[in-house]
């Protein structure tokens, strides 16, 4: 029996030498168990915001008619008249708002941005309107200036996706992901809010690769993350700038 102790014993050197081995592993592997859970509650979460947002449009259309280019605002380079014309009509009243900052710069409404590629900024401020949700989430709403080859579609209509509700310093691809209808100014689907500049590219590498707004890499803001996302089939992929 003694000897049968002894041989199933270890040493205090292999026990330390084992748990050596397990930290390191654990070490290594544990950052992207964390990073790919984040990942996977960032995907829920977008989707969220963009079905309440798309649901909101679809309440509306049964409203004020199934062409949104038909729905009235108001002909003007005045973004802020437009911006709370398209609020106050075509979403509050179909979204669970529990604040509207009304276009407030106080501490809690003032909507801080950080790009991709460090850049510092604001929304919320001037004709951008904030609206939190009673999920925690939060939209900025922008409506923008007139095009007279547009006819009656007369304004770009942007929203920024608050994930994450709106914290100190939002980032782009993680917190803060664009929509516009149509994706993008002039192009298809316009009845419909889409990733910001969808469609503008169809070789995913262009939003890794272009420095401008619609890119998604660290040398752009990030404005195009969503539609990268989208490109992949609602997946945050590896090379995906996290």
């Amino acid at each position: 029996r003694s000897n049968l102790i002894k041989k199933c014993a270890f040493t205090l050197a292999e026990v330390l030498i084992t748990l050596g081995i397990i930290g390191v592993v654990a070490a290594l592997t544990l950052p992207t168990v964390v990073k790919n859970y984040q990942k996977h509650v960032t995907i829920n979460r977008l989707k969220s915001a963009y079905t309440i947002i798309n649901n909101a449009i679809e309440m509306a259309k049964s409203d004020y008619g199934n062409d949104i280019k038909d729905w009235y605002i108001p002909y003007s380079n005045d973004s802020k008249l437009k911006t709370d014309y398209f609020t106050e009509h075509y979403l509050i009243p179909y979204l669970k708002v529990v604040k509207d900052c009304n276009h407030s710069n106080t501490n809690d409404c003032r909507v801080n941005t950080i790009g991709l590629n460090g850049t510092i900024s604001q929304l919320g401020i001037g004709a951008w309107r904030l609206l939190k949700l009673s999920n925690g989430q939060a939209i900025v709403v922008f409506v923008g200036g007139v095009s007279l080859a547009e006819n009656q579609y007369n304004s770009r209509i942007e929203i920024a996706l608050l994930i994450n509700g709106n914290k100190s310093l939002n980032q782009y691809g993680k917190d803060l992901f664009m929509i516009e209808f149509g994706g993008i100014k002039g192009t298809e689907q316009l009845n419909k809010f889409l990733p910001y500049a969808h469609g503008v590219y169809n070789d995913r590498n262009k939003y890794l690769t272009v420095t401008h707004s619609y890119g998604c890499n660290k040398n752009a803001i990030g404005s195009g993350c969503f539609s990268l996302i989208l490109f992949d089939g609602w997946q945050i992929a590896k090379d995906y700038p996290w």
